[in-house]
């Protein structure tokens, strides 16, 4: 009798043991589950606010349509832009200037709510850039005029957001030209292109314009070194606002870097 009494005993505080460890472990999982619930929450409100951010960016430096089909933002730090397009100013055929499939960032989460971006590493995969000349100008002689002169006023219209690029690596890039005296264009395939310390001077991070002119007058450089055949015309104005350019843009990368 007395041994069942006992036994009992143990299977009474047994029960209840079970009971506190149980709610101690749900108690627990809460603690771990809702901080992570809230940070998905929060990187998928994240994603349009993103893509919005970029479209506006974009137009606002370049004055042209920009198009953003998809953004991820992952817990652990990556960015993924997926189909971007620029379009093209009025007065000429193409449709865009400029476009990418898919671009890969590792960026610190925390600064994503900030003024201030820093992207440890960029990969741009196959953009493709079109020169186009209409018998007057190049499509990006206007656009890279704007991006310079916006670049120079950090903090108006949409370029208030900043960033500080460590290493931006460039593969496969395309460049297509177009002009009237070559009906069927022509299609240059670069060596991939590495850039190194955007924006990292302390207090000189860049902006979205100096970013994107950036990338857009090293494969503009890199079409003009590696086409040796240009025509003489089309070749003489490439490079004149090539060195325009270039030269306005290198006192803004000096200020980014020095």
């Amino acid at each position: 009798m007395g041994t069942q009494i006992r036994t009992s005993d143990r299977e009474v505080v047994s029960l209840r043991s079970y009971r506190r460890v149980r709610r101690l472990a749900l108690a627990l999982a809460l603690v771990v589950a809702v901080p992570c619930i809230l940070l998905v929450a929060l990187l998928i409100g994240l994603n349009p606010a993103i893509r919005s951010a970029v479209e506006s960016m974009g137009s606002d430096a370049v004055g042209v349509p920009i198009g953003l089909e998809d953004v991820r933002v992952n817990i652990i730090g990556g960015l993924h832009l997926t189909r971007f397009s620029i379009g093209s100013p009025r007065g000429f055929r193409e449709v865009r200037s400029f476009r990418f499939g898919r671009l890969d960032a590792e960026v610190a989460p925390a600064s994503l709510l900030g003024r201030t971006i820093e992207i440890q590493d960029v990969l741009l995969v196959a953009p493709e850039i079109t020169l186009e000349f209409n018998g007057t100008t190049f499509n990006w002689a206007a656009m890279m005029e704007k991006l310079v002169d916006k670049s120079r006023k950090p903090g108006q219209g949409g370029d208030g957001t900043t960033f500080v690029i460590h290493r931006l690596r460039i593969v496969r890039p395309v460049v297509l030209f177009r002009a009237p005296s070559l009906p069927k264009g022509v299609l240059l395939r670069l060596r991939d292109i590495e850039l190194q310390e955007i924006g990292s001077a302390p207090g000189s991070a860049a902006t979205f314009s100096l970013v994107l002119a950036t990338v857009v007058q090293t494969l503009i450089t890199g079409a003009i070194d590696e086409w040796t055949g240009i025509p003489g015309e089309l070749g003489d104005l490439l490079n004149d606002s090539s060195t325009r350019t270039s030269g306005a843009l290198g006192d803004s990368l000096r200020r980014a870097k020095e």
